[in-house]
C-alpha cells in the first residue's frame, strides 16, 4: 500500500533573488577559497548561503550573495588567474528553506527526487539542525512550491513562501537605508 499522507513540517520560505558562486580547487589552493571570502568581506557583502565540502581531489566552495551585490564582487574572477581553481556563476537562483525538518533526512532524497522530476536543477543544497536548503533557478520557485504543497504538510497559518520586505543596512554613512516592499 503506497502511503499517502503528507509529511508534516514547520514552514518554507524562499529567498530574494541571488547568485550563486562554485569555487573548485585543490588542496594546495585552499588559501585562495579564504582570499575570496576576505574580499566579499571587505566589500561588506553579505554571504547568506555558504558551503564547503571537501573530497579526494580538493574542495567545492559554494555561496550566494544577492543579485543586487553580486556588481560589487564581480572581480572575484581574477583570483582564479595563475591558480589551479575553476569558478562558476550562475544568476537567477533562489535559496529555497524548508524548517524545520526535525532531523528527518528522508526530505533530502524527497525534494531531490521532486526537483529531479520537474527537471529543476539543484546548484547547492545543506543540511543544519533546524533547516534544509536548496538553491535553484528563481523563476521556477512557483512551481517547485506548488509541488511541495502536495508532499508536505505545513501549518494552517502558515505566512507566503516570498519574502513581504527585505531591510538593507547601508554600507557606509553616506549611504541611507534602502527599503524594498513587495506587496
Amino acid at each position: 500500500m503506497i502511503d499517502t499522507r503528507k509529511v508534516p513540517i514547520g514552514g518554507i520560505k524562499f529567498s530574494e533573488e541571488r547568485v550563486h558562486f562554485s569555487i573548485c580547487c585543490p588542496y594546495n589552493e585552499q588559501a585562495t577559497i579564504n582570499d575570496i571570502l576576505q574580499h566579499i568581506s571587505k566589500k561588506q557583502v553579505t554571504i547568506p548561503f555558504l558551503c564547503h565540502l571537501s573530497g579526494s581531489s580538493g574542495t567545492k566552495t559554494c555561496f550566494c550573495v544577492s543579485a543586487g551585490d553580486v556588481e560589487l564582487i564581480s572581480d572575484v574572477a581574477h583570483f582564479s588567474c595563475d591558480k589551479n581553481l575553476s569558478i562558476s556563476c550562475q544568476r537567477n537562483v533562489a535559496s529555497i528553506t524548508i524548517f524545520p525538518h526535525r532531523n528527518n533526512l528522508t526530505l533530502v532524497p524527497l525534494v531531490m527526487c521532486l526537483m529531479d522530476g520537474l527537471q529543476l536543477p539543484v546548484y547547492s543544497f545543506s543540511t543544519s539542525i533546524s533547516a534544509l536548503v536548496f538553491n535553484t533557478d528563481f523563476h521556477l520557485l512557483e512551481l517547485l512550491a506548488h509541488h511541495l504543497t502536495d508532499v508536505f504538510d505545513l501549518p494552517d497559518n502558515h505566512s507566503p513562501f516570498h519574502p513581504e520586505f527585505q531591510l538593507r543596512q547601508p554600507r557606509s554613512s553616506s549611504e541611507s537605508e534602502d527599503l524594498t516592499w513587495r506587496p
